[in-house]
């Protein structure tokens, strides 16, 4: 087997091994591990969309999901092996230096939520990596925008 796979194999199994363990802890303290759902956040009519552009965001900021907190945790581990086949790809691609693209981000209330990279950020935290490249969808409170405006 190339050894590069074998080495994206076992960066694999020990995210996996560090999702389970955090799991444990987590049922132990009492804390969720999950990663925050988009869809949990309070909408109203007063937010607008739009691109921000692309940025180099800190890994630890990224903190939700749009669909996908049963997939990651927090630390984006991979919580089943079904993922698996993806992330090796991914793992296999970024240790040949070659390029994945970037992830595509919601900036909510100065917390980054995953619409698309959920892989690519996980392979990055293995990685050892501190940031990411990526688009940033912008979705800014009327009622914020107004309050700076009146200051």
């Amino acid at each position: 087997m190339n050894p590069l796979i074998q080495r994206a194999i076992s960066m694999f199994n020990k995210a996996r091994q560090k999702a389970d363990w955090r799991k444990g802890k987590c049922a132990i303290l009492h804390c969720d591990p999950a990663l925050y759902d988009m869809d949990n956040v309070a909408f109203t009519s007063g937010y607008r969309m739009h691109s921000a552009g692309i940025r180099t965001v800190p890994l630890h900021a990224i903190r939700g999901t749009l669909g996908r907190q049963h997939d990651f945790d927090q630390r984006f581990y991979p919580l089943s092996d079904r993922l698996q086949d993806r992330w090796v790809n991914i793992a296999v691609a970024r240790l040949r230096d070659e390029p994945v693209g970037l992830v595509r981000l919601y900036l909510v209330n100065h917390c980054y939520y995953v619409e698309d990279g959920h892989h690519r950020i996980s392979v990055a935290h293995a990685l050892g990596e501190a940031a990411i490249d990526a688009e940033i969808i912008l979705l800014d409170s009327l009622l914020s925008r107004a309050e700076k405006e009146y200051e």
